[in-house]
């Protein structure tokens, strides 16, 4: 992932674990290992990384190196999520990484079918990158929206509108 992007990913990351009260999982803590395993257990998991929609696959940080090491440590494949057993309510898929969804839109169900064949109730992928400097009010009011108990929908149209009326 090119620098400024994984910036990008990273702020994301930070701006939305302040708004679930949670910490985020990011740089070399990011492993395949450890995406797996927390997504077992969570409730809630907002994904910034660089996805191969055609595979149907996310990058995430090679896992230490061993002698035993693979040399795909740093992905996490359709057939890893489909052999999870999720709990959680939503996973979110953020642009980063996504704008070839734009162009071939089948790809990513690859990655939200298995998703939800893992046990997700809801998959929400975004399919156009936010600017920075609104990326923080998106989230905040579509998570805090959440958490007052509205529909995903209601959410993403508190979260749009909080941005239009910056215009």
């Amino acid at each position: 992932m090119p620098k400024a992007e994984l910036v990008r990913a990273q702020q994301e990351l930070v701006i939305v674990a302040e708004c679930l009260g949670s910490f985020p999982v990011m740089s070399e803590e990011a492993t395949r290992h450890v995406l797996l395993e927390r997504l077992e257990k969570a409730e809630v998991v907002h994904i910034a990384t660089w996805a191969c929609l055609r595979e149907g696959i996310l990058l995430v940080t090679p896992d230490p190196v061993d002698d035993q090491a693979e040399d795909s440590s740093h992905l996490v494949t359709v057939a890893d999520l489909l052999n999870t057993s999720m709990c959680a309510k939503l996973v979110v898929l953020s642009s980063c990484g996504l704008s070839a969804a734009r162009h071939e839109q089948e790809c990513v169900y690859k990655l939200a079918s298995a998703f939800l064949s893992a046990g997700c109730q809801c998959v929400l992928v975004s399919h156009w990158p936010l600017p920075d400097d609104l990326l923080g009010k998106f989230y905040f009011h579509f998570y805090q929206t959440l958490q007052n108990g509205a529909f995903l929908s209601e959410a993403l149209q508190a979260a749009v509108q909080a941005i239009k009326a910056d215009d």
